[in-house]
């Protein structure tokens, strides 16, 4: 497990580990000294959701994207499917190339001259054509598995599971039998910041319905208000 809440050095040393661990090119004849520290350069990246991400940096060498999996995501996150997609692209030249993985994260190749487009990029003839080619490389050079034509989208899949969590919630909150006056006593006790908490979890749940009430397959079989009181008058102990 790669722990980066550990002070920079330490960090540094672990990953060094795990680079000689999983045998991945050049970086794994890296060795732990206080000059290779100096060396190896670690920027934190924004604009991942549930993951912390990392470009490495030593020398010469390639770049690396480290990634750390965020924690208590593996509820709604079927990382064993995820990888298995990744690597099934990376073998066709589609996305970066996944070079380690370890218990909680995972080496990837750095995309050095890559950019994310904007809404008048998009619009240019010249970018749409090549997302096109791309996307008929992914969906005419990925052959679906047995399973996947059986079981169908993968997304709808996804928000079916996140409902049935939801359900398990409800059926715990209901097997509290917490009372009425104790639920008034309990949601006094919330502090502002339980209260922004729940806020968030209220607009997390309207999500979720929102968006399976779309398709009426999925549509859930509770009433969101219901859920949404039951969150609030849960004693937050902080």
């Amino acid at each position: 497990v790669l722990d980066n809440t550990l002070p920079l050095d330490y960090f540094k040393q672990d990953i060094i580990s795990l680079l000689k661990l999983l045998n991945i090119p050049k970086w794994r004849k890296i060795k732990i000294n206080n000059n290779n520290l100096n060396l190896l350069k670690i920027n934190r990246l924004s604009g991942a959701l549930t993951n912390s991400i990392y470009k490495l940096e030593y020398k010469k060498f390639y770049p690396l994207l480290l990634r750390v999996y965020g924690k208590n995501v593996d509820t709604f996150i079927d990382r064993k499917s995820e990888l298995s997609t990744i690597k099934r692209l990376s073998s066709k030249n589609i996305g970066p190339k996944l070079l380690g993985c370890f218990s909680n994260g995972r080496f990837e190749e750095y995309l050095n001259n890559s950019i994310t487009l904007n809404k008048d990029q998009i619009k240019d003839p010249k970018i749409s054509r090549m997302i096109a080619r791309r996307m008929k490389e992914l969906h005419h050079g990925i052959k679906l598995l047995e399973i996947e034509k059986f079981q169908g989208s993968k997304c709808w899949l996804t928000i079916e599971n996140w409902i049935e969590k939801i359900d398990e919630i409800i059926n715990l909150l209901r097997s509290m039998k917490v009372n009425e006056s104790s639920n008034i006593n309990n949601a006094t006790t919330i502090s502002s910041n339980n209260n922004t908490a729940n806020t968030n979890t209220n607009t997390l749940i309207n999500t979720i319905i929102n968006t399976t009430n779309k398709k009426d397959k999925f549509k859930p079989d509770f009433d969101t208000d219901e859920l949404i009181s039951e969150f609030q008058n849960i004693k937050i102990i902080e």
